[in-house]
């Protein structure tokens, strides 16, 4: 594989497994995706560094389960260890069953296009900002979307 081809493989791979830890509550992966001075913009405001991403994931509720399922994801290079990973992000959130069935939901809670700037570090690519934004909102049966 082509070194471009093989960074770009590298570079989803680590988007991929950043959602699949948060979802799966694996605290400790997520963090092994960020660099130690990871900046998340949220749209509860900043998050600076492990220590402030990980207070917040151990805040997380443990009986809502989330699914993020990543789409659309395009990987540019921006040089031999930094690079910019974009993609549509269909969101899912329900109260976790009690009986360990699966979780009901009514359908998409929102759909966020988010982007990643990564960087190489000692030849591991991790992200070193995050900046989902919130495209559509999924509206509740019989209310209208906004602006709708």
């Amino acid at each position: 594989m082509p070194p471009d081809e093989a960074s770009r493989a590298e570079v989803r791979a680590v988007v991929t497994a950043f959602f699949v830890s948060l979802d799966g509550f694996d605290d400790d992966r997520v963090l092994a995706c960020l660099t130690d001075d990871v900046e998340w913009i949220r749209g509860s405001g900043v998050l600076s560094g492990h220590a402030e991403v990980r207070g917040t994931l151990a805040a997380r509720p443990r009986g809502r389960r989330t699914r993020h399922l990543v789409n659309n994801l395009d990987v540019r290079l921006d040089g031999p260890d930094a690079a910019t990973a974009r993609c549509d992000i269909l969101v899912f959130q329900g109260q976790s069953n009690p009986d360990g069935g699966p979780v009901a939901v009514a359908g998409p809670d929102s759909i966020i296009s988010n982007e990643d700037r990564l960087v190489r570090i000692a030849g591991q690519w991790r992200i070193r900002s995050k900046r989902p934004v919130v495209a559509f909102r999924i509206a509740s049966p019989g209310t209208p979307a906004a602006g709708g």
